[in-house]
């Protein structure tokens, strides 16, 4: 039940006398379509057929309420089943499409009633039961589809989104994304092979990033690797479609291809770029956004919008990201300028505020300053270990052995008594108390 794009038109890109042949020729089979259909329709006005043809062409221009009327006349002139049901879609795919979602819900069970076999309107009934959060009705229904069309990335993709948002199913979802993944490149192969072109990748000649993106999400919790591979794929197909005058720019993403890259030990230049657009788009979506707040006049203008905090949020974790991979590359100067710009617009931030201690003790010697960091830290949200860990270790450098005891044991009793962190540092300080005994 997938529509396939004309293999022609993806190379024909590439070469703008190809491409206006191939839409000429496209343009020119539709033309003479509707001739026809028009002729069919003059003879015979209320022909079932060729109303719901002229219903599937209005919904194709998006007048969802004229292919409605005509699949409605078509009801009520189809001589059989098969066309009944076929109206009935229609009708139903109209309602969807007008976001009139119960009565979509009927019309595609209407539909099944007089055909079980329609496909397209099964997987719009799973839609519509996807909407009502019906999730067991919804897999029930989309996997009776996808015995039929074991290869509909459609079906696989609502499976995939589905069980991302179940308990305990992110496994699935990801095998249902996989085997999408996987029809996808085969297309790509063969639509290569009859062009006499090699494969590629997958972003070459496919545009929705989406998969990739819901994809490398769920790889995260289970492959660094394989979410960072997700993710740039989805880089690339966003990056052609803003190539293309597309104005898709998630600066979260380059966020996260930066983070990965440093996780999977990529060359540091792959981090630093990824790093750079995030820090780049963050910086200019910021800016615009700012701009079309100040222009707001009225009582809401003092408000910062969700978007506005997004991408705020979004540039704190970025910067932060980037003096941690400064400190990678053994550059703590700039680590520590990133630091104080953070605490100085969030101050509870705690992870920049124990950075700078870490930076202040092993880098300039300054523990007096490292503990007053960590201080801060502790002060800003006391029931969080790292504060009371850094602070134990830094202690036990410092030969503060029962200092750095008490600061274990109270993670162990007051925060958390299975930090297993605080369990080892424990540990070693017995055994060295034990040893010199």
């Amino acid at each position: 039940i997938k529509r396939k794009v004309d293999p022609r038109i993806r190379p024909a890109v590439a070469d703008p006398a190809a491409l206006e042949v191939a839409l000429g020729e496209a343009a020119g089979c539709l033309q003479r379509a509707m001739e026809h259909l028009q002729r069919a329709y003059e003879v015979q006005p209320n022909n079932a057929a060729a109303l719901i043809c002229l219903a599937d062409r209005l919904f194709c221009k998006a007048d969802f309420g004229g292919a409605r009327r005509l699949a409605e006349r078509a009801l009520g002139t189809a001589d059989t089943m098969a066309i009944q049901a076929e109206a009935q879609y229609q009708i139903g795919r109209a309602h969807h499409a007008d976001k009139q979602f119960d009565l979509a819900y009927e019309a595609y069970q209407r539909c099944l009633a007089l055909n079980e076999r329609h496909s397209l309107a099964r997987y719009g009934l799973g839609q519509m039961q996807l909407q009502r959060t019906d999730m067991s009705s919804a897999e029930a229904t989309f996997q009776r589809v996808l015995e039929h069309h074991p290869r509909c990335v459609e079906v696989l993709r609502a499976l995939g989104y589905l069980h991302a948002r179940l308990p305990n199913t992110k496994a699935k979802a990801l095998e249902y994304y996989e085997r999408e993944m996987q029809v996808l490149a085969d297309e790509a192969a063969e639509q290569a092979k009859s062009l006499g072109r090699a494969a590629g990748d997958v972003a070459e000649w496919f545009d929705d990033a989406n998969l990739f993106l819901e994809a490398g999400l769920l790889y995260e919790g289970v492959s660094a690797k394989k979410a960072r591979k997700a993710y740039a794929v989805a880089a690339q197909v966003l990056g052609r479609a803003e190539g293309g005058g597309g104005s898709d720019a998630i600066p979260e993403l380059w966020n996260n291809l930066g983070a990965l890259s440093q996780l999977t030990g990529e060359p540091d230049e792959a981090a630093a770029a990824a790093y750079g657009q995030a820090t780049e788009r963050c910086t200019r979506m910021l800016a615009e956004v700012r701009a079309r707040t100040a222009d707001r006049k009225g009582a809401h203008s003092q408000r910062p919008s969700n978007e506005l905090r997004r991408l705020e949020n979004t540039l704190t974790s970025t910067t932060y990201n980037v003096a941690r991979f400064y400190e990678h590359c053994g550059l703590w100067e700039r680590a520590e300028r990133l630091y104080q710009d953070i605490v100085a617009r969030i101050p509870a931030y705690t992870d920049a505020r124990l950075r700078l201690a870490y930076i202040a003790f092993f880098y300039r010697g300054d523990s007096e300053g490292a503990l007053a960091h960590i201080g801060q830290a502790i002060d800003a949200d006391a029931k969080r270990p790292a504060g009371w860990l850094m602070r134990g270790s830094i202690e036990l450098h410092r030969k503060n052995v029962q200092v750095a005891r008490r600061a274990f044991e109270h993670v162990l009793k007051d925060i958390s008594k299975h930090d297993v962190y605080a369990l080892c540092s424990l540990g070693n300080y017995y055994l060295a108390a034990g040893k010199s005994e």
